[in-house]
Formats: C-alpha cells, sequence, structure tokens
C-alpha cells in the first residue's frame, strides 16, 4: 500500500488521559514505545481543539524520535494541523472520501466496522487498516452493540483485502488468539495506559503477539475472492430487481409480450455495444507492449466469450427477435444508454484490469437473474423460458465461471487501490442495471 506497513499494526497503543490518571501521558506513551508499541492513537474526547491540537503536536515531536506512527482519533482537521501520519474514524465521523480529501493521499486512514456489512462496505473505500470494533465488550467501547470475538475476527480477515486489528479487552492473555485468527495486531488501551509500569506491559504484550506470529499456522485463513465480495456488494440489487412486477410476470409467463419485446430490444442493443467493447479490449491488450501472463490470460477469455458466450446470446436474441433485428435509437432507454456510456469510458480510459470487470458486471448479473429465475418457474409452457433456459443453463454457468476465474486473478495481483477501483466499477454497473430493470413497465 505505500502508507503502512501491517508489521506498524502490531502492537498500536490507544490513549486514554482518564485511565492514566495523574500521571504524564506523553511519559506513559514514550514507556510503552520502548517496549515494544509500534504505532500510537492519541484519543481525546473530552478537550478543546486547541488543547488537542496541542497534545497531538507534542506526541508527534515524541514519536518521531522512535519513528513511529502517531494517529489522530476522529478529528481530520486536528491530524491535519498537528502534522499526524493519520487519522483514525468511526462509522459516524468524519466520511473516509473526505477525509482522503483533506489529508492527502499518502496519510494513513483506519476505520472502526462494527458489523459484517460494515466490513463489506470497507471494501470500497479508501482506508488502510479496518478495526474489528470490540473483539469483547469493554468499559471503553460502550457505543457498540455486540462483540465480535475471535471467530468473527477470522470471519473479518477472510471477507477484507485490508490489514485488521482487534480492539477491545486487548492483553497479554487475549492479544495471541486474536493473531492466531489471522488479524495483523492488537489495538491496546487500559492494559499500558492503566499498568503501573507501562513498558512492562507492552513488553509482555509484544511478546505475546510476537510468539502468536511464530506459532501461528503458515496457512492463514483463506482471503475471500474478490467475486464472493463483489456478489455481497449487489446482493440488495439483484433482491430489488427480483421483486419487480416485470420480473415476477415474466416469470409466470404473465408478462405482455409487447413489453418482452422491448426489453429484447434493450438487451440485443446493449449486447451489440459490449461485442463492440470486447473487441476494442482485444485491440488494447494486442498493442500491450507487456508480455506478462495477464494479457495472456485477458486475450484468451476474449476469444473463449467470443466463441462460446457470444454465439449462444445471439442465437437466444434471434429466437425472439429475428435476425438482425431493426433497432430504432428512440427504443433505447436512456438507462440502457447510461449503462453503456459508464461501460465505454471505463473501457478506454481505465486499466486493463478495471475495463474487464466493466465487462464483467452485466452478463454475471444475468447470470444470477436467470438461476433465481429457473429456481423460482418450473413451467416449461412459460413463453419467456428460452431466456431463462439460456441464462440459467450449465453452459452459461461454465462461461461466467471462466470468466470469473480471471477477475479474481487480476484481483488477487493487484495492489488495494486497484481492488477499490474495481469494486466500485462494478457496483456503478450494477445500479446502471438496477436502473434499466427499474425503467421497464
Amino acid at each position: 500500500m505505500g502508507r503502512i506497513d501491517r508489521s506498524a499494526l502490531g502492537l498500536y497503543l490507544v490513549t486514554d488521559r482518564a485511565l492514566a490518571g495523574k500521571r504524564n501521558l506523553e511519559t506513559i506513551v514514550e514507556e510503552a514505545v520502548l517496549g515494544g508499541v509500534t504505532m500510537v492513537q492519541l484519543r481525546e474526547k473530552n478537550c478543546s481543539k486547541e488543547e488537542y491540537v496541542r497534545l497531538g503536536k507534542s506526541m508527534k515531536s515524541l514519536l518521531d524520535k522512535y519513528n513511529v506512527p502517531l494517529i489522530i482519533n476522529d478529528d481530520v482537521e486536528v491530524a491535519a494541523v498537528c502534522g499526524a501520519d493519520g487519522v483514525h474514524l468511526g462509522q459516524s465521523d468524519t466520511s473516509v472520501a473526505m477525509a482522503r480529501r483533506i489529508l492527502g493521499p499518502d496519510k494513513i486512514i483506519g476505520l472502526s466496522v462494527e458489523n459484517f456489512d460494515q466490513v463489506q462496505q470497507a471494501e470500497m473505500l479508501d482506508v488502510d487498516y479496518i478495526a474489528a470494533s470490540p473483539v469483547y465488550r469493554t468499559r471503553t467501547k460502550k457505543d457498540t452493540k455486540t462483540a465480535f470475538r475471535p471467530e468473527g475476527v477470522e470471519k473479518m480477515v477472510r471477507m477484507s483485502s485490508h490489514p485488521v486489528i482487534g480492539i477491545g479487552r486487548m492483553n497479554a492473555d487475549t492479544a495471541p488468539e486474536i493473531i492466531r485468527r489471522g488479524a495483523d495486531g492488537v489495538a491496546v488501551v487500559s492494559a499500558i495506559i492503566s499498568a503501573k509500569n507501562p513498558r512492562s506491559a507492552a513488553q509482555a504484550i509484544a511478546k505475546a503477539v510476537g510468539n502468536a506470529r511464530a506459532n501461528k499456522s503458515d496457512k492463514s485463513p483463506d482471503r475471500i475472492k474478490w467475486s464472493a465480495i463483489a456478489d455481497l456488494c449487489t446482493k440488495d440489487i439483484i433482491g430489488r430487481i427480483s421483486k419487480k412486477p416485470f420480473f415476477i410476470e415474466m416469470g409466470t409467463g404473465k408478462l405482455k409480450y409487447q413489453h418482452f419485446h422491448s426489453f429484447m430490444i434493450q438487451n440485443e442493443w446493449i449486447f451489440r455495444q459490449y461485442s463492440q467493447m470486447l473487441r476494442y479490449l482485444e485491440v488494447r491488450t494486442e498493442s500491450s507492449e507487456s508480455a506478462h501472463r495477464i494479457d495472456n490470460l485477458i486475450m484468451s477469455l476474449i476469444h473463449y466469450l467470443n466463441d462460446n458466450m457470444g454465439p449462444d446470446t445471439s442465437r437466444m436474441h434471434s429466437f425472439y427477435l429475428g435476425e438482425s433485428p431493426l433497432i430504432r435509437d428512440e427504443s433505447i432507454s436512456p438507462s440502457s444508454r447510461a449503462l453503456i456510456r459508464f461501460m465505454k469510458t471505463n473501457i478506454r480510459e481505465e486499466s486493463v484490469g478495471v475495463a474487464l470487470t466493466t465487462l464483467y458486471a452485466y452478463p454475471h448479473i444475468v447470470s444470477l437473474l436467470g438461476r433465481h429465475f429457473a429456481a423460482n418457474s418450473n413451467n416449461e409452457s412459460n413463453r419467456y423460458i428460452s431466456w431463462v433456459n439460456l441464462y440459467s443453463s450449465p453452459e452459461f454457468s461454465h462461461d461466467m465461471q471462466q470468466f470469473t476465474k480471471v477477475v479474481d486473478t487480476l484481483a488477487r495481483d493487484s495492489d488495494i487501490h486497484r481492488k477499490i477501483q474495481m469494486l466500485k466499477v462494478y457496483r456503478k454497473c450494477s445500479k446502471l442495471i438496477l436502473s434499466i430493470w427499474d425503467s421497464l413497465k
């Protein structure tokens, strides 16, 4: 990522002056750093902005001597003014997008997540790590509803492309299990701040974390594939389309044919545009100076799609519309045009990986809809069964499996920023596809 090394998350100290009592906070922090703390978050809930900035600048000066990053809790303005290395945000704080605009591309942004929906949403955010908040319930985390516990942290690690830390009752006894479950580090509050000897407390936790890393199985929890995360991101869209009267009537065969004919005209027009974009991407990939295996993989996929998915779709369209149907400009909906316009922009201007993701969205969502259709409609006399049979068929599913494998490979070999862009493009295409179904009568 460039902004943060995962090792810096190993023992992450979060300050709390209330727990420090009358002792000097800077002294506690310095002792903790000497004991093995690798990152410090200054968390001040009950002081003025001016005092927060003053304390932030003092802490920054102290930590720079040890090359330890300083993160400011919640307040992006304070982080910017005191020259901190980054900010840590909660779900109700400044948005990640706004924080990134204010702090710039080189600062660290951490994000607390309180449930798995938020873990999924974080996949599309430009953050550097996420924090399971909390792992266990604690007096310092009273505003959260549930605790992840170790098994939840492991699931989070599998779901997320971002580094994961655990917070909430982390100490020398609880931290090792969280590290063994795949977390990159633990955030500690009271076990260090309240300790009579902060250096010794930090040493004990650092040793426990180090031993857990050393003894951890070489096989880390398998990360959920990019395509599975993408499906989670569009699960709601598939659900919304499946509840639309047009979709339900199509499934029962009660949809008026003129409405279905209009729908198929949109499909045919989109398919023609799609074929052109495939050819454009093929030429673009062929002209690349790189001999990278990814380029070869994309070329193989394009040829496969042209040889398999293309003819099957053409035959289904011909069945309903006849050979080479005449398509008038006025018959194409604004929503269909918006989808193709967005796709073409990405095909021309984005990386090949993002461009391929753009092409992935439409047939994949159609395939998901076809399978949903087939599972809820067994009426072979349904006049629209050919549409269902194509997009729910084992052959089409196999085609999409080949497509998915390539996209997952691209995501696996990409950095976090590229993965985020791929998800954003996929999500945007999904919303545009939903708008097409919204426009159907």
